[in-house]
């Protein structure tokens, strides 16, 4: 929400709006008191506020501080006598309106914050402040319509005001509508081309909608104003990686990290840049100064598993995710799952993954590693019922159904001819989708069309060895011994270590008779 929830801090990081320095007093007391309400020095701060209030005794400012500091320790009656204090001596000072407003809200009377808001927009009618307020009330009513009612009318009667269109660019991106978040971002970038925060709003969302080359476009031309801002370096270097650029990335990072090396996400960005670059040396000793520098987070001990992965010691890996996933579970639970699974310990896969389940809501990403671990296990029928979970409940994925697919043919259940054809509904062009559904429709005895897909698949991935058999095994039964003969030889030389080598060998050599 755009309010404070109650608590002390929230409101204290709002002071700034809870505070107008549009009348004559002067600033420097006024910062006074804020220094010391942000620095948790209450008592300072209202003997400050004291102190102002006896040389300025006409000013609201000075009992709107009062009013704040007691706020701030929690004495809402003499923090309202304050703010009301604050309203005798002017009643167009709507600020203390909006102070008594806070307290409604934390004593959970949303009734009387709402009616407070209402009386000060009776009194200053395009007052910014309260109608984001007003704004922030119809949200937490879930009122999404009145919310953007309310900013959208906020940005008309405050043209010169950035805010109410940036909430509302925030509100778009919450609810996962990157194009109706871009099209507000760029209408504000074009009536504020001056402001650095709405260029890198505009930045982030390009990002977000897939407009890669946007977003290092706009990225690029905010670094040249504000070549030290480290965060600007950083989603440069985000902006970057997905646009594929691994060295421009990687040396936005790094820029990024020479500037201010307390930011986490630069760092393990940088790290996870030198993994991906084959830099393993360089990423552990990045991965244990980030343990040595965060030692609450998980960061490094994600790098350091990634290197141990990238070099095949699971178990090594395995240790660093247990230690990463005692920090924090739901971002290392996977990575956990999939060093035990290749270490082969996939009991230990299936436990761990079925314990956070038990705690947490079942998300889709962890449910598919379940099934995998469960397949991995041979405990087919329990990936099965995974699968069949993640398809009701909305996670028809290419690769659920494709996996399910796959299992009920193994398992003779009839219905996996049906699921196949809508994974490849969802993607004609997936050789892997197109493999399964061209085998279950060749082994159902439609073999020209089996064969074309199987052939389609092939064709856009030659290396992948299961496809290469499938193709090898249904041209040889479909009496096209000399294309199975050429397949199977590439098989052969390609994938000495497939699963399928035996199997693809021994019908080579009965072919080759």
């Amino acid at each position: 929400t755009f309010l404070s929830d109650g608590k002390t801090n929230d409101a204290i990081d709002e002071l700034k709006s809870a505070v107008d320095l549009g009348q004559d007093v002067l600033q420097a007391d006024v910062l006074l008191v804020l220094a010391h309400l942000k620095g948790g020095e209450l008592d300072q701060a209202l003997e400050a506020s004291a102190a102002l209030e006896e040389r300025r005794p006409d000013s609201p400012i000075a009992r709107n501080l009062s009013g704040l500091a007691f706020f701030a320790k929690g004495d809402f009656e003499r923090a309202s006598e304050r703010f009301r204090g604050a309203l005798e001596l002017d009643p167009q000072f709507v600020t203390a309106i909006l102070n008594l407003a806070r307290i409604d809200l934390v004593r959970g009377d949303m009734d009387a914050a709402q009616k407070r808001y209402e009386e000060a927009l009776a009194r200053k009618p395009a007052h910014l402040d309260t109608m984001l307020a007003m704004a922030a009330i119809a949200e937490l009513r879930g009122d999404v319509p009145g919310m953007i009612s309310r900013l959208a009318q906020a940005q008309k009667l405050n043209p010169e005001s950035e805010q109410p269109g940036l909430l509302l660019v925030r509100h778009h991106l919450s609810e996962n509508e990157p194009s109706q978040a871009l099209s507000l971002a760029a209408d504000l970038a074009q009536r504020f081309p001056e402001s650095l925060t709405v260029q890198q709003a505009l930045a982030s969302v390009q990002l977000l909608a897939g407009e890669t080359a946007s977003s290092v476009e706009t990225l690029e031309r905010l670094v040249q104003v504000r070549p030290n801002d480290a965060k600007i370096q950083h989603l440069l270097g985000r902006a970057k990686w997905k646009a594929g650029d691994r060295s421009g990335a990687k040396r936005a990072f790094a820029i990024a990290v020479s500037i201010d090396r307390d930011l986490l996400d630069s760092r393990s960005a940088l790290a996870n840049a030198e993994v991906e670059g084959g830099y393993l040396d360089e990423a552990l000793v990045m991965a244990h100064e980030l343990q040595r520098d965060f030692p609450e987070d998980s960061a490094g001990y994600r790098i350091e598993g990634k290197v141990h992965m990238s070099r095949s010691q699971p178990e090594e890996a395995a240790t660093a995710f247990e230690a990463g996933y005692a920090k924090n579970q739901s971002s290392m639970l996977r990575l956990l799952a999939g060093a035990y699974t290749a270490a082969g310990r996939q009991g230990d896969s299936v436990e761990v993954i079925e314990r956070w389940l038990a705690e947490h809501p079942e998300e889709p990403a962890v449910l598919k590693t379940l099934a995998v671990s469960y397949r991995a296990t041979g405990r087919d029928s329990d990936a099965i019922t995974t699968y069949e979970k993640l398809a009701q409940t909305g996670s028809e994925s290419v690769l659920v159904l494709n996996n399910l697919a796959w299992l009920y043919f193994e398992s003779g259940d009839p219905r996996a001819l049906e699921t196949a054809k809508r994974a490849h509904d969802l993607a004609p062009e997936s050789p892997e989708v197109a493999d399964t559904y061209g085998w279950l429709l060749w082994q159902s005895g439609e073999v020209q069309r089996g064969l074309t897909l199987l052939q389609q698949a092939y064709f856009g991935a030659p290396a992948n060895s299961e496809i290469a058999y499938h193709l090898g095994f249904a041209l040889a039964k479909s009496d096209r011994q000399a294309e199975a003969i050429e397949v199977l030889r590439r098989f052969q030389q390609g994938n000495p270590d497939s699963p399928s080598i035996r199997d693809a060998m021994a019908l080579l050599a009965e072919l080759e008779k």
